[in-house]
């Protein structure tokens, strides 16, 4: 009787050509990449406080947040949201138009602020930090604000906060805590605000509804 010889060696053939076609597809996505790079795909631009030193911050989206994680009492994290309410209205940017601060800020994240005989718009508080306590017993308080629901939050001057690994702890450059010298300028309307923007109908009585804008129909 005749025994036949198995290939011991065909198995080693098969890995071989696995991690062959492993390799290739690993080389062709290599290639792919290298390639977008050479056509101008873009890398993540950094943001100017990226490569500054980072600090920890105590930030909260609202007095019941603030609670929960601050150590602070209920009327205090009150009374710091308050606070930061009350300085972005005298140092928030300020736009003429509606339509014009929601581009910048994000749609539904402005409201309307008046002062000096002026309406104007500014961005919505979406949270505050929390910092040293200054004379008077006062802490000082700094308001954020976010460009997208998911975004994360700013200061006014564009310092983004970084998450710090539980609630309320995030870290931020120095400049989060720079003041704004002066009341800001009302940035006149762009020239898509002036027109409205896109406008639709609207059934009430023939008005038209652009950008934040509503112009009623002659």
């Amino acid at each position: 009787m005749m025994i036949q010889s198995k290939d011991l060696a065909a198995p080693s053939r098969r890995s071989a050509k696995r991690s062959g076609r492993v390799a290739l597809s690993r080389m062709a996505g290599l290639g792919s990449a290298v390639l977008l790079a050479g056509c101008g795909a873009e890398a993540p631009v950094q943001a100017p406080e990226d490569n500054e030193p980072k600090q920890e911050v105590a930030a909260f989206e609202n007095q019941f947040a603030c609670k929960a994680g601050s150590g602070l009492s209920e009327e205090d994290c009150a009374a710091a949201h308050k606070q930061a309410v009350d300085i972005a209205a005298q140092t928030a940017p300020r736009f003429e138009a509606g339509s014009d601060c929601e581009s910048e800020w994000g749609q539904g994240n402005c409201i309307q602020q008046s002062g000096a005989g002026r309406s104007y718009f500014i961005p919505f508080v979406s949270g505050f930090i929390i910092g040293k306590v200054l004379s008077g017993n006062q802490r000082d308080v700094v308001p954020l604000f976010r460009k997208t629901k998911d975004g994360p939050l700013q200061t006014a001057n564009g310092v983004r906060l970084g998450y710090g690994g539980a609630p309320g702890k995030y870290v931020a450059s120095a400049r989060a805590f720079e003041k704004t010298v002066g009341v800001p300028k009302i940035a006149s309307a762009s020239a898509a605000a002036s027109r409205g923007g896109l406008t639709q109908d609207d059934s009430s009585g023939g008005r038209t509804r652009g950008f934040g804008i509503i112009k009623t129909g002659g």
